[in-house]
C-alpha cells in the first residue's frame, strides 16, 4: 500500500527567542488604585538574562473578570478605575451582572458629576432607545431638544458631529470633540 508521510505544519511555532521578537508591545494602563498597578508586569530580556518589568497598569486592551466573594470590593474597584479612565479622557465599558440596575443608574449619575459632564449623562439619558449607527443629526436634534450641553444647545451640536455614530460612547466622543472647538 502507498502510505503517504504526513508532517505537521510548524509555521507558527516559534522559538522563544522568536517568540520575542513577534510579541506586540505590552504597556500598562494606570487604573488610579494605589497599590494595584504594580501588580502586572511582563519579564523582559536584559542582557543574557530576564528581568521582572512592572507595567504600572493593567495590560492594555485586556478583559479582565474580576470575581470573589460578596463585599469584597469589587464593584468598587471596578467603578474606581472607571471613573479614573473616563477622567483621563478614555472610554470606559462596565458591565455587572451582579449590582442592581437601579444603583448602577446612580453610579452613573455620580461618575457624571465628578467628572464635571453631567450633560454626558443627560444625553445617555434622553437618547435612550435610539437605534444604532446614526446616519445623521434628524434624530438626534428630535430627542435632545431643549437640552443644553456645557451651555451650548444639543441642536447646534448635533449639527457639527461625524455621521455616522456607531455606539452611544461614540456620541459622547464626538460631542467632546465638538465643545473642544467651541
Amino acid at each position: 500500500m502507498g502510505e503517504t508521510e504526513s508532517r505537521p505544519d510548524l509555521s507558527a511555532v516559534y522559538t522563544g527567542s522568536q517568540a520575542i521578537e513577534e510579541a506586540p508591545e505590552i504597556y500598562g494602563v494606570s487604573t488610579g488604585i494605589e497599590g494595584l498597578d504594580g501588580l502586572f508586569f511582563v519579564v523582559k530580556p536584559v542582557g543574557k538574562r530576564l528581568e521582572k518589568v512592572s507595567l504600572n497598569g493593567i495590560p492594555s486592551y485586556s478583559v479582565m473578570n474580576i470575581t470573589g466573594v460578596s463585599d469584597t470590593g469589587k464593584s468598587l474597584m471596578v467603578e474606581q478605575f472607571t471613573v479614573f479612565r473616563a477622567s483621563q479622557g478614555d472610554i470606559v465599558v462596565f458591565i455587572t451582572v451582579e449590582t442592581p440596575a437601579n444603583f448602577t443608574n446612580v453610579v452613573a449619575e455620580e461618575v457624571a458629576r465628578a467628572l464635571d459632564v453631567p450633560w454626558a449623562y443627560m444625553v445617555l439619558r434622553h437618547v435612550k432607545g435610539v437605534k444604532y449607527p446614526i446616519q445623521d443629526s434628524s434624530v438626534l436634534k428630535e430627542k435632545l431638544k431643549g437640552l443644553k450641553i456645557k451651555t451650548h444647545p444639543a441642536e447646534e451640536i448635533v449639527e457639527k458631529l461625524t455621521y455616522p455614530i456607531k455606539t452611544p460612547a461614540v456620541l459622547l466622543h464626538e460631542i467632546k470633540l465638538v465643545l473642544l472647538t467651541l
